[in-house]
């Protein structure tokens, strides 16, 4: 998942903008499937994205943690986990973020890892 993160000079925060990325695969029978981006939220807390993930049924996300959990409801394999691994701050607003409007923009990389929570 690839998120964009905003936060203003009063503290506040929005990671709505986020991607959740299916990567493209070969199965046992040998077809490819595609991979594919889509929408979610990566707020802190709990949510269901499958409005916009097709088969997830559940995204948690623990910012103070950095580490989050996933559930799709038709594979099988219960809980999946994820970790922040990358933290860089940007402007990739094109201008809105950075300079004297108090504004700071982040994008942050996580990848699927061993539940140990």
């Amino acid at each position: 998942m690839t998120s964009r993160t905003w936060c203003s000079s009063f503290g506040s925060c929005d990671s709505s903008n986020a991607t959740w990325h299916i990567p493209t695969t070969t199965n046992e029978s040998g077809i490819t499937i595609l991979g594919a981006d889509f929408p979610v939220s990566a707020n802190e807390g709990c949510r269901d994205p499958s409005s916009t993930v097709p088969g997830m049924i559940r995204i948690c996300v623990d910012w103070g943690r950095k580490r989050g959990h996933f559930i799709f409801g038709n594979d099988g394999r219960g809980k999946r986990c994820f970790v922040k691994t990358k933290d860089d701050e940007t402007n990739w607003d094109g201008g809105w973020c950075g300079g004297d409007n108090g504004v700071r923009c982040w994008v942050s990389e996580w990848k699927e890892a061993k539940c140990s929570w």
